[in-house]
């Protein structure tokens, strides 16, 4: 970000960018507590995270008439965030695997599952402590394969326990866990960040691959968002930050996807980038008021 956004802006600008890190429920009470002089003013955020700001009345809508670039964004993420804030960047859950031990992989995430039940492979899975858009796969999405939705998640939670019972199934809960898992074997395949499993592959364990099960992948979003009654220069930093330039010097060189549709990375690095045609938009504003009982039922049923 600073590499790509923050210093060149700032030569562009004269204007300097003051970088406030710290977490989105801090952020959203800051300018909460002083609405009318808020200490932000520009998010980048989580999709949960921006909806809520977007219910609480604290950020702007975004028009093409003060950021131009958002213009530049793809179709389906100006829809998702009904420019309300604009899709800055994403990765995506998908499955990393040993090419050894798993020859042919599952084509698709319930072929993953039954798989894991009839101990084709050990899966390891992600636990309840990695966030909303993790959750949305393992039991909105799976669930949305197997007839259910987002108030029916019985079919996904029966899976999970089936592969749990089987003997087949870890639970991992950071994401620095993964890799020694697959490393050591202990694994064979996991749904896993694909930005993270790339850079596992790239040093120097190319026994290992990763891909997008059909019909497709959960992402997770960053939004950028202008604050209500932030500086007006704003809107320039965030037409500024997702301006095809910018974006294709960020997914460059963190190796993720990004919202301009015009943003293109070196031939040679383009095999590791999400397919945006690939993703599915998860319902992240009907579930983040789900959450809590998905995670209770997780505690309950899963990981106990």
């Amino acid at each position: 970000m600073r590499k790509c956004t923050i210093e060149p802006f700032e030569a562009k600008t004269g204007k300097k960018v003051a970088i406030q890190l710290g977490g989105s429920a801090q952020w959203l009470n800051q300018i909460s507590a002083t609405p009318g002089n808020p200490p932000i003013d520009v998010l980048l955020i989580s999709s949960d995270a921006a909806f809520d700001a977007i219910h609480r009345g604290l950020v702007e809508h975004l028009t093409v008439d003060k950021v131009p670039a958002l213009a530049e964004s793809l179709p389906k993420f100006r829809e998702f965030t009904g420019d309300n804030g604009a899709v800055h960047n994403f990765g995506a859950m998908g499955v990393l695997y040993n090419k050894d031990t798993v020859p042919e992989p599952p084509k698709t995430w319930v072929e993953l599952i039954d798989g894991t039940i009839d101990g084709k492979w050990t899966l390891a899975v992600p636990g309840v402590n990695n966030g909303i858009s993790a959750m949305l796969t393992t039991v909105w999405f799976w669930s949305s394969q197997m007839g259910g939705g987002l108030d029916n998640v019985d079919s996904a939670f029966e899976k999970l326990k089936a592969m749990k019972q089987s003997g087949n199934m870890i639970v991992w809960n950071s994401s620095s866990d993964v890799l020694p898992l697959m490393g050591s074997g202990e694994a064979d395949i996991a749904v896993y960040w694909d930005g993270r499993a790339w850079a596992f592959v790239r040093d120097g364990n190319e026994n290992f691959n990763f891909y997008g099960p059909e019909p497709g992948v959960v992402p997770a979003m960053t939004w950028a968002q202008k604050v209500k009654n932030g500086k007006e220069l704003g809107y320039e930093f965030i037409d500024f930050l997702l301006g095809e330039k910018q974006q294709a010097c960020f997914a460059a060189n963190i190796l993720y996807g990004v919202g301009n549709m015009n943003a293109k990375v070196p031939a040679d690095l383009a095999r590791f980038m999400p397919n945006h045609e690939g993703l599915v938009v998860p319902p992240f504003d009907g579930a983040s008021t789900r959450l809590a009982s998905w995670i209770e039922r997780w505690n309950k049923e899963i990981d106990k």
